[in-house]
């Protein structure tokens, strides 16, 4: 599997996602620029592959492991149960989920807390690629 098939399948998922409205998804597209809304949530997509290990050794094959992380914000200074739904639905939608040639694991809730009036929680879901 190649870098760019591994981000096409992981962005066609985010985009079936309707646990948010598509505009209020940035999915770092350099062409059209994101512009973060005045109020309500919005998230990032980003993809972050590892270091590929060797599967099998008579016929060897790249396996790329990685996490996608989906930042979700809010602008409040405190944690907000619709950010909290937001991220369950997040959850919900990637962890365990497959396709062929990738396969997501456990997902992870870190706490990124406030900064300039923005709230921040990021979702990180562990996969294996190839």
């Amino acid at each position: 599997m190649t870098y760019e098939q591994l981000r096409a399948i992981i962005i066609a998922k985010m985009m079936t996602f309707d646990g948010i409205e598509q505009e209020r998804i940035d999915y770092l597209n350099p062409v059209v620029r994101f512009t973060p809304p005045q109020g309500g949530a919005w998230c990032r997509l980003y993809i972050e592959p590892a270091r590929p290990t060797v599967q099998g050794l008579c016929e060897p094959r790249a396996r790329i492991p990685g996490t996608i992380v989906v930042q979700c914000f809010e602008r409040t200074l405190h944690q907000s149960v619709g950010l909290i739904e937001l991220v369950d639905k997040l959850v919900g939608h990637f962890q365990f989920w497959s396709a062929p040639g990738l396969l997501c694991r456990e997902a992870q809730l870190i706490d990124m807390g406030a900064h300039d009036g923005v709230y921040q929680l990021n979702v990180q879901i562990y996969f294996v690629a190839g």
